[in-house]
């Protein structure tokens, strides 16, 4: 949607896709769990499926909105701004790891209660408790991890255009980040911290022989208690 003067326009984008078979390295420590059952057993901890490397696969839905505005109420101001909300699901955790260890499970429960070293027996143990967790964690239509709730920023550009000042330009905005999605145990979701990013620019444009230049500095982070990064 824009305005008759092209001083206003916006668009809204809607977007809707799935991904399938998703190869994910080592999702679940399933070598490290043979790795204990073989020292149980008493033999060398890489035997067998112990030295195995595995991987599996996740789906996922994706889905969200988009809406931009970029807005010119004077004839030396822009002023651009975002808003996201992304969504995006877990459809399917890992189905080869829950058959195998539906497969494997017994043989290592008996294992486990028959190894007469305790600390091996108590390790097997842990080992068991700590992949059934993490599949029992991995519940589906849980978000993707490092999904974030939303994105946002704005910015604001000003270009000079009187003769001392012609060429220059200054602009500042800000983006942010809504809290990230980071895993489900017992049922609740824990995510981080939302993130605020503000950042900077003054530039100068003019024109060497027939090239038009452009010289910008940038300065990201501007608030924050360590360091800006500065271009």
């Amino acid at each position: 949607v824009s305005t008759g003067d092209g001083k206003y326009y916006a668009t809204l984008s809607r977007y809707d896709s799935k991904s399938e078979g998703r190869n994910v390295e080592n999702p679940v420590d399933v070598r490290g769990l043979w790795q204990k059952y073989n020292i149980a057993r008493g033999v060398n901890a890489d035997s067998g499926l112990g030295s195995a490397a595995y991987s599996d696969t996740t789906s996922l839905e994706v889905s969200g909105y988009e809406f931009e505005i970029t807005a010119n109420p004077l004839r030396n101001l822009r002023i651009q701004a975002s808003y996201g909300l992304p969504d995006a699901k877990v459809i399917d955790f890992y189905p080869m790891t829950r058959a195998h260890v539906a497969e494997n499970l017994a043989a290592w429960t008996t294992q486990a209660g028959s190894t007469t070293n305790p600390t091996h027996a108590a390790d097997l143990r842990n080992a068991i408790a700590s992949v059934q967790d993490k599949l029992t964690q991995s519940v589906e239509g849980s978000p993707q991890q490092g999904s974030v709730d939303y994105t946002a920023s704005i910015f604001a550009n000003y270009t000079f255009d009187r003769e001392r000042l012609k060429g220059w330009s200054i602009g500042a905005g800000a983006a942010f980040t809504g809290p990230s999605y980071q895993a489900m145990y017992d049922g609740v979701e824990y995510h981080g911290n939302s993130v605020r990013n503000v950042h900077g620019v003054l530039a100068y444009e003019t024109k060497i022989g027939r090239t038009q230049a452009r010289f910008a500095l940038n300065v990201e982070n501007i608030f924050d208690e360590n360091e800006p990064i500065v271009t």
